[in-house]
């Protein structure tokens, strides 16, 4: 189709056949025009592949954006404005960023941008309103610098004022711990995953985390840790709150680990025993 670069739909090989392996189609519009774009997702729209349930359309290549949505649920309209407001934000951008965008599960929009590992830390304060600027106030903003900062990965649901966000830096920065995820939302801190420090206890390290950052029941925290280099965490604990995952997953932790978490939500969960 006119607009089109490259589509795709990722395989697997099966013997000598290929089939479907994600749901999902892979188009690149980088110049296309917004009329060629409608004209892609109307056709999917109306006329879907069974098998497909996402579309991924690269709107961009300098700097790289990515729309995407389950076809079921695209608004063509509003679609194609958002491709047009992420090929404005993407040049505003300082330092330049690759950018993901989507609608699915977050109405208002999810973005998350990913920095360069020769790129200065992103400023967050200038970077959301410049995000403002460009799509309005999106539902959650995920940033994730290229090389090693305070934060690894920001996830912030605006609004998040300056004063907010010097808040919250002061407490993370008296962290005995790394930092390796930190959500924000209504301008406090709601969940933090750290990378405990080796010479110094886990339960030490922990019961320090949560004095520092004030959590509680009026503030509670979805805290959970692990090690340097691990891809999932050792242990979780819900400070001041009980919004544990039905069902818990803790079968698959070390008995070590169990028992630290244990301990650690009896002191610091509100659910009833």
């Amino acid at each position: 189709m006119p607009g089109v670069s490259f589509a795709r739909i990722p395989t697997q090989e099966t013997g000598v056949l290929s089939s479907v392996d994600m749901p999902q189609l892979n188009v690149t519009m980088s110049t296309a025009t917004p009329q060629q774009i409608r004209a892609v997702v109307d056709l999917l729209k109306h006329d879907p592949h069974e098998d497909l349930e996402t579309v991924h359309i690269t709107v961009s290549d300098s700097p790289m954006i990515n729309a995407s949505r389950r076809i079921a649920d695209i608004d063509t309209d509003q679609f194609v404005d958002d491709a047009e407001r992420l090929r404005r934000l993407g040049p505003a951008l300082d330092p330049p960023a690759r950018i993901r965008w989507t609608r699915d599960d977050v109405p208002d929009g999810a973005l998350v941008l990913y920095t360069s590992e020769e790129s200065p830390e992103p400023p967050i304060a200038p970077t959301l309103a410049t995000i403002r600027g460009a799509l309005g106030d999106v539902g959650l903003v995920e940033i994730i610098p290229g090389k090693p900062n305070l934060v690894q990965d920001w996830k912030i649901h605006p609004p998040f004022s300056a004063d907010q966000l010097q808040r919250v830096n002061s407490r993370l920065e008296s962290l005995p711990v790394d930092i390796s995820a930190v959500t924000v939302a209504s301008g406090v801190i709601t969940d933090l995953a750290v990378s405990l420090r080796p010479g110094q206890s886990p339960e030490t390290q922990l019961g320090e985390v949560v004095a520092a950052l004030g959590a509680g029941p009026d503030s509670p925290v979805m805290l959970s840790w692990g090690s340097r280099n691990l891809p999932r965490p050792e242990g979780t604990v819900h400070v001041g709150g009980c919004g544990y995952p039905d069902p818990p997953r803790v079968d698959s932790l070390p008995n070590e680990h169990k028992t630290l978490q244990q301990r650690l939500r009896e002191q610091f969960d509100t659910c009833p025993r």
